[in-house]
């Protein structure tokens, strides 16, 4: 019997779609980056103020490493500023599991730049709705 590549693809492709869980199809983007070692995803909220989102390197046998996760996060923060002149904001830290093959650190941030021309308390009436709100949605998600 010859099975053409292209069945085969076909069929890897359907088994491998079956493996999504719902959050993954809704948020592509970030889980393409969840499966990188020491990649960041972020967007800009205003000019000057950043979320960004940072994985650290997976671990199969239990070590952990946070350094990883915040080193990506403060790289990225200081690309964006220009500089690593920035404030912090409604910081989380945590870990991803793989579905139970491995854990990898994430840090979870937003960041004020020194220039934006923008002070912590405006910044934080600006994001504390956001972050409350998807704080709500990653808890109800995990349950």
């Amino acid at each position: 019997m010859n099975i053409s590549p292209r069945r085969i693809a076909a069929v890897v492709a359907l088994l491998l779609a079956g493996c999504a869980s719902q959050q993954e199809l809704e948020n592509p983007v970030a889980n393409y980056y969840l499966l990188r070692n020491d990649s960041a995803v972020d967007y800009q909220v205003k000019p000057g103020l950043f979320h960004v989102q940072a994985y650290g390197q997976k671990s199969l046998f239990g070590i952990l490493n946070d350094d990883t996760a915040r080193k990506t996060w403060a790289a990225r923060a200081t690309q964006l500023c220009g500089s690593a002149n920035y404030a912090e904001l409604f910081v989380r830290e945590h870990y991803v599991n793989h579905n139970g093959t491995a854990s990898q650190p994430h840090k979870d941030a937003y960041a004020l730049c020194a220039n934006s021309g923008m002070s912590k308390e405006d910044a934080i009436a600006l994001i504390s709705p956001r972050s409350q709100a998807e704080a709500r949605a990653s808890a109800s998600g995990s349950q």
